[in-house]
């Protein structure tokens, strides 16, 4: 049903378990211009504002970058600032776009170069999947009013700086802008299509005796953040402590998903806290 699949895109897991998808693929060559650059922390405000600044004079479609604090190694390294992704448009294409980038500090790694498209999606994994198995975590952050301000980027790179270990990291993230910026938000039940800058504050520790420390460390940084955030969160990144969940999760799409949900899982199947179902009945 046409409404089911648009709830599916964004609804936050209410209606269903999906089974079968058929996607259409994009083309992208064997071989793609990808890898990482990373400063150390003492020049990630610099970097990030050259980010910020990349991205709001417009990259094209063919570049797509990622963008943490962390430290590196991960996690025994030194704190530093991780930019990782891929332009898929050559070489040549590739180093004029990340140049005003590249060109910014010293960076102390400086790794993209051409490699398998497959390669490139492996770039983050090996930290978290090997690393970080088997740590608690917690996570809050949010959506930046507009764009990225400089105050902003400060009150982060503070909060990283007191981080209560070296497994905690900070995910810039990036699920508005762009080609996802193009389509409208009332296409799918995701509605943040508009908020190009995102951020995360991730703890990650190995026992219950570092619970106190972490769960304050990702609550006072998110709260640092307040003045700039829109109020806007992502689903996929359930808090738990939100108080105006609904609103934040879906915006003006609430009001269809709800009716949604009321028509096609009337017994509230699929129910769990934050929910759809605990607005349903």
């Amino acid at each position: 049903a046409p409404d089911l699949l648009w709830a599916l895109r964004g609804g936050g897991g209410n209606f269903g378990v999906v089974t079968e998808m058929t996607l259409q693929l994009h083309p992208v060559p064997e071989a793609v211009y990808g890898g990482a650059l990373i400063w150390p922390l003492d020049q990630a405000a610099d970097a990030i504002r050259a980010f910020r600044d990349l991205v709001e004079a417009g990259i094209d479609d063919e570049l797509t970058l990622c963008m943490n604090l962390a430290h590196e190694p991960y996690p025994d390294g030194d704190p530093c600032l991780i930019v990782y992704g891929a332009h898929i448009g050559g070489e040549i294409a590739g180093r004029r776009a990340l140049e005003p980038l590249a060109a910014t500090g010293t960076p102390i790694v400086n790794a993209f170069q051409m490699m398998p498209y497959s390669i490139v999606q492996t770039l983050s994994e090996e930290d978290i999947t090997q690393r970080g198995h088997g740590l608690r975590g917690c996570w809050k952050g949010g959506f930046f009013k507009k764009g990225l301000s400089d105050a902003a980027i400060n009150s982060v790179i503070d909060a990283f700086r007191g981080a209560p270990s070296p497994t905690c990291r900070v995910h810039f993230d990036f699920l508005g802008g762009g080609a996802v910026g193009r389509v409208d938000p009332a296409a799918t039940a995701f509605p943040h299509r508009v908020h190009t800058f995102g951020v995360q504050f991730l703890a990650l520790w190995p026992d219950v005796d570092g619970d106190r420390a972490h769960l304050r460390w990702v609550a006072t940084a998110k709260a640092a953040l307040f003045p700039y955030l829109s109020g806007a969160v992502y689903a996929g990144y359930g808090d738990p402590d939100l108080e105006n969940w609904p609103d934040a999760y879906y915006g003006d799409n609430l009001d269809r998903l709800l009716e949604i949900k009321r028509r096609v899982d009337p017994d509230n199947i699929f129910h769990f806290h934050q929910g759809l179902s605990e607005l349903t009945g």
